[in-house]
């Protein structure tokens, strides 16, 4: 099967940027796809207390993709 280029495969997930279920699935199909989705996912987060912090400071670490570094 041939592949489709990234560009292309970016710029269709661009157009689901609202639409966060959708969103998920395409970063689970495919580990290129995961960057342009979680770009849009990840757009804007709140975190209420230090349990969501932790949490998601725990995410971020535990991701192949990430380029997190903690502050601290």
């Amino acid at each position: 099967m041939p592949e489709v280029p990234l560009e292309l495969t970016d710029y269709i997930i661009d157009f689901l940027y609202s639409d966060a279920r959708t969103l998920a699935t395409c970063a689970l199909v495919c580990r290129s796809w995961t960057p342009a989705a979680r770009f849009h996912l990840f757009r804007s987060i709140v975190l209420h207390d230090h349990t969501f912090t932790t949490a998601f400071q725990r995410l971020l670490k535990l991701s192949p993709t990430s380029v997190y570094t903690s502050a601290s």
